[in-house]
């Protein structure tokens, strides 16, 4: 069932390839992901959208949403875009520190 406070749309506001949102969403509530594991995934979102692979070829190697929670990418280990290097990819949204402000009710996504 949609819950639009799930944090599926913060997610999405901040997820790079914005195709096939209804199988991301489908994903989604599938994990279920509680306030610390959506925490964890977004602070991992933003580790991976300065990754070497997702900033390489304007972008081409984003996986889909629902490939990235299915597969609990947010669990792996990336290569960092080198050093010096020109970012071939400047469409990705920028990560601030107010978008994981939190409040007394736990993280505000």
């Amino acid at each position: 069932m949609f819950n639009s406070d799930d944090g599926f749309d913060a997610f999405w506001k901040l997820y790079p390839n914005k195709a096939s949102k209804k199988d991301a969403r489908k994903a989604w509530d599938k994990l279920k992901p509680n306030a610390e594991l959506q925490k964890v995934m977004l602070t991992a979102l933003a580790q991976h959208c300065q990754s070497r692979d997702w900033l390489k070829d304007n972008g081409q190697f984003i996986p889909h949403g629902s490939r990235w929670i299915n597969g609990e990418k947010w669990t792996d280990e990336l290569k960092p875009a080198g050093a010096g290097k020109a970012l071939s990819y400047a469409g990705l949204p920028t990560h601030t520190s107010d978008m994981y402000q939190e409040d007394a009710n736990g993280p505000a996504f």
